[in-house]
């Protein structure tokens, strides 16, 4: 049996997701063994460009009939809990066979009810535009949990008992309400990425640098004014977003990041780079645009891997002649 997996409905509105959702699509498929002449990354090429603003156009195929009352959306949610739920049953015992079905579940608008049990193996929970979430003891339960979604939802604050989730990978709190982050996240010790964009975060705990094997980091559209000198302590970063805050200044100690790949500081209000940024040698992306730098520092030309570097929207008259002979 031959499958071709395409990844459909792919939103090329925002950048940072599609970059992010592009290297975890590739990754998946660059080690299975494919037959002679098949290449994974082609996989990609086969996207399908969704629009969300259309999205409200669409319709969903559901049933006609309705079951107590229940809406189609609401029916919709229902089924795919029920499917969760059989698939599990199937699957009991076995969790090479858990995993390759993916134990999850999704839900979005209004659908959010407390399903979930101490017993469950659940490893991947997708929660959505639910007005009426409430950040409950039951998530925290889900010993086993891997990657856990909860975006959209208003949530106004993370329960210090986050760090119950012991085994998470993946965690995101995309577009919610969240004004300050407890000192417990630092007990994630297996987390990976960590995407907080479209928040209220004026601060960051000093105690989220200890998070050593963290990779990608999303902080953009927040209320941030400083970047904790203990960042440079996050050694295995590799992606590091900060646009779309109130940043003044960036420490030295971001030099300490040696495995940083990508890093986005743009609409900010910084005055000037740092000398020490020369010292990332894996830094292939610099976006610096929309601040208020003047100058460079020549150490820029330091950086042999850099592809890209944004600099418009700065009153820049002249950058360093080490960076343009380059």
């Amino acid at each position: 049996m031959k499958i071709l997996v395409i990844p459909s409905r792919v939103d090329r509105s925002d950048s940072v997701l599609l970059d992010r959702f592009q290297d975890r699509f590739i990754k998946k498929f660059e080690k299975i063994d494919f037959p002679k002449g098949w290449d994974s990354k082609k996989f990609w090429e086969y996207a399908i460009s969704y629009v969300p603003k259309y999205a409200f156009d669409e319709l969903v195929a559901v049933r006609e009939e309705r079951e107590n009352n229940l809406a189609s959306a609401e029916l919709l949610a229902t089924e795919f809990i029920k499917l969760g739920k059989t698939l599990k049953d199937v699957a009991k015992g076995d969790r090479g066979i858990l995993e390759s079905i993916v134990d999850s579940y999704n839900l979005n608008q209004n659908q959010y009810k407390s399903e979930f049990d101490s017993e469950d193996n659940l490893i991947r929970l997708t929660i959505n535009n639910c007005k009426e979430f409430v950040f409950s003891s039951d998530i925290l339960k889900l010993k086993n949990l891997l990657f856990l979604d909860l975006s959209e939802n208003n949530i106004t604050e993370i329960p210090s008992r986050i760090d119950q989730l012991k085994s998470l990978n993946e965690l995101y709190l995309s577009y919610n309400k969240i004004s300050f982050l407890p000192k417990e996240i630092s007990k994630l010790k297996n987390l990976t990425t960590l995407s907080i964009p479209g928040n209220n975060l004026k601060s960051l705990p000093s105690q989220l640098c200890e998070l050593k094997n963290l990779k990608e980091l999303f902080l953009l559209n927040n209320n941030l004014t400083d970047v904790p000198k203990e960042i440079g302590m996050l050694s295995q970063l590799e992606k590091l977003y900060l646009s779309q805050n109130k940043i003044s200044s960036l420490p030295k100690e971001i030099s300490k990041l040696n495995k940083l790949r990508k890093f986005d500081v743009s609409e900010n209000q910084l005055i000037s780079v740092p000398i020490e940024i020369g010292r990332l040698e894996e830094l292939e992306e610099l976006i610096i645009t929309d601040n208020q730098i003047s100058s460079l520092p020549k150490e820029i030309a330091h950086l042999k891997k850099l592809k890209a570097l944004e600099l418009h929207k700065n009153p820049i008259e002249k950058p360093p002649i080490e960076i343009v002979q380059r």
